[in-house]
């Protein structure tokens, strides 16, 4: 019989790095809140570093570490090993959520091991689950799939502009990602820079920047897209895995020592056989949240987790742009734009299997099954002023927090965002090397 997830009482812990409103991607607030969806009994831990020495983990039936944790992380400064060694003996049911899966593999596989977690959720697509997470190496995890991102629901609720009367034909915005992760990566920045060089000196009014400085966050972004007829996209993630972190510390050596370095030559020198061999490609919650806005697509060719169909929900932009005067005519054409958008709303972001709704009642199902497996057990109800003070009588702790939420909100909210990113780009690799542990200490 299927689980009613609302009919459960289980407490859960949920340890997180949540970010300051405005710092960071939308979605990574509405996959936090979509938990309080579940039925269960939430108490967030908002951390970075250490779970507080006062918090008892035993009076929880299921502790999740979220995605904002990184476990790939060499120094461990997200989650350290004494939180792991706490986690991996205590009581209930301990779920995990990873979504950086291309990053030193080996190393999450250890932390897994350490942790002694019973459920992964992966954004990697069901074909690839057994290469990245082989069940030798992790005997008594079961993993199962699970979307980047959902379509939020207070979207749905907005009054849009009809695509007629936005100022904006076509906007976007990406960040280059580094050349260790492969071709499909690589396809954010190219996609953008290809586009402004053939609408260069025509009328087409465009907002497109693959730069990091001009990245939106939060209501901006929200703000941008609304006011877009179109945006591009591209799937996201990774073709190429280093599981041992060996890849990514040879390529950054020698982008560093030949900065002139293109891709191409990049991937013959140090991957040329391995990119695509694993294929992390998840459509991403960006292009849920431009469907939810009526906000129309065009897209590289991929298969966007089989969510989107070509033709009837984006427009298709061949990678090597050889259709590009055909979707500029597509561009041109607003009732058939707005057909399009209004097609993909009704029949995406209405869709309930998409929503955040789902994604809650997926993962309750999930615990619930997987906890039927587990030896049965009696926690102490625990309230929420316990909770509370447990976090508050660790001083440390608290002046964390403290400092990482100023730090945001300083850094990361206003327009000292740019010029940081700007600086940070220029230092050399040595000097980012050092400085990085102490940033992630700020956030994700």
């Amino acid at each position: 019989m299927e689980a009613n997830p609302q009919s459960v009482q289980q407490s859960l812990l949920l340890v997180c790095n949540r970010p300051v409103p405005g710092s960071n991607a939308a979605t990574i607030s509405d996959h936090l809140d979509a938990f309080r969806l579940t039925g269960f009994r939430i108490f967030e831990l908002p951390m970075v570093g250490r779970i507080p020495r006062t918090l008892s983990l035993a009076r929880f039936d299921i502790v999740v570490v979220h995605y904002t944790l990184q476990l790939g992380e060499e120094t461990g400064h997200f989650l350290d090993d004494a939180s792991l060694d706490r986690i991996a003996v205590s009581p209930g049911l301990k779920v995990i959520f990873i979504q950086d899966e291309y990053r030193n593999v080996n190393l999450a596989w250890e932390r897994l091991r350490r942790g002694r977690f019973d459920l992964l959720f992966s954004i990697a697509p069901s074909g690839e689950i057994e290469k990245l997470y082989p069940s030798a190496k992790l005997p008594g995890l079961k993993v199962e799939s699970s979307l980047a991102g959902y379509v939020p629901d207070y979207l749905l609720r907005r009054k849009v502009m009809p695509i007629a009367a936005r100022p904006i034909t076509v906007g976007y915005r990406a960040r280059r990602m580094q050349f260790w992760l492969g071709a499909l990566a690589q396809e954010k920045v190219f996609i953008a820079e290809e586009f402004c060089r053939r609408v260069a000196g025509t009328t087409l009014v465009h907002d497109v920047s693959p730069d990091e400085a001009d990245r939106l966050y939060g209501p901006q972004w929200i703000e941008h897209l609304a006011a877009c007829k179109a945006t591009l996209g591209v799937e996201s993630g990774a073709s190429v895995v280093d599981f041992d972190g060996s890849l990514r510390r040879q390529v950054d050596r020698y982008v560093e020592d030949n900065p002139e370095a293109g891709f191409s030559d990049v991937r013959a020198r140090f991957f040329p056989d391995s990119d695509g061999k694993i294929l992390i490609n998840p459509i991403s919650p960006r292009l849920f949240e431009a469907v939810a806005l009526r906000t129309a697509l065009v897209l590289f060719e991929g298969s966007y987790s089989g969510v989107l169909q070509p033709g009837r929900h984006y427009i298709v932009l061949k990678k090597d742009f050889s259709n590009f005067e055909q979707v500029l005519t597509q561009l041109r054409d607003e009732v058939a734009l707005q057909e399009l958008a209004d097609r993909a709303y009704r029949e995406i972001a209405c869709n309930p299997k998409y929503s955040y709704q789902a994604f809650a009642d997926q993962f309750a199902a999930s615990c619930l099954a997987r906890m039927r497996g587990l030896p049965p057990r009696r926690t102490t109800p625990l309230k929420f002023w316990q909770f509370y003070l447990m976090r508050l009588l660790d001083p440390g702790y608290a002046l964390q927090r403290a400092l990482a939420n100023t730090l945001q909100r300083f850094l990361l909210t206003s327009r000292m965002r740019g010029t940081l990113f700007r600086h940070w780009e220029a230092l050399p690799l040595a000097y980012k090397l050092r400085i990085r542990p102490i940033l992630k200490l700020i956030g994700r």
